[in-house]
């Protein structure tokens, strides 16, 4: 049996499944959601965070010489944050944190000295050392990645989250999420703009 992870992961089998040999497939849902989607059942949309970045670590990842996409993923999340701080700093009111990733949790001061390089003089939160993403999705109001687990966990939770593509093959065709994918700044800051007043049901609907 092939066992997936979401609705993704069977968009992509099923744009590959002739080159592959299988019996059956089920979809299980993300790896340890049955510790967590109790927490999403009703849903609301009373967020504590209005923009939310998911990171991948990949400043860290460069660092330490583990990259694992074969493309520049150190420059697309610096396009990401370049367009976040820019939309921060005209709207002040926003509500805006950074999610770690776990590799950052274990690099924690450094992570906080990162970003703050980042966003100097803008009023900003970040993750607890100990905290998981996963048990805290629906606080977070839009969710925007390069690419994240994470995000499509959000995603399978009913939240909102808009992904940065440029330079990886994401989506595949006629995906699903292809209205939520952005591939250059003003894209994505447009889709920021237009999406953080809507309702979660209003942006699953229009998207």
């Amino acid at each position: 049996d092939i066992i997936l992870c979401d609705l993704y992961q069977l968009e992509e089998f099923n744009h590959h499944k002739e080159n592959c040999i299988y019996n059956s497939f089920k979809v299980w849902g993300p790896e340890n959601s049955s510790e967590y989607l109790s927490l999403y059942k009703t849903n609301n949309d009373l967020p504590k965070f209005d923009l939310t970045f998911y990171s991948t670590a990949s400043w860290l990842r460069v660092e330490n010489g583990s990259i694992d996409f074969g493309n520049d993923m150190l420059k697309a999340e610096k396009s990401i944050l370049k367009v976040i701080k820019k939309f921060l700093k005209n709207n002040s009111n926003i509500k805006f944190k950074i999610a770690l990733h776990p590799k950052e949790s274990i690099k924690y001061k450094e992570a906080i000295e990162y970003y703050s390089s980042i966003f100097k003089e803008i009023n900003y939160y970040i993750s607890d050392q100990n905290e998981r993403s996963d048990l805290n999705l629906t606080k977070n109001g839009l969710g925007v990645t390069f690419f994240s687990t994470i995000a499509l966990e959000s995603i399978y939770c009913g939240n909102k989250v808009c992904f940065w593509t440029q330079g990886i093959q994401f989506p595949v065709n006629n995906s699903n999420l292809k209205n939520i994918c952005v591939s250059n700044e003003q894209e994505l800051l447009d889709l920021i703009i237009k999406s953080i007043p809507k309702t979660k049901k209003e942006f699953i609907v229009e998207n």
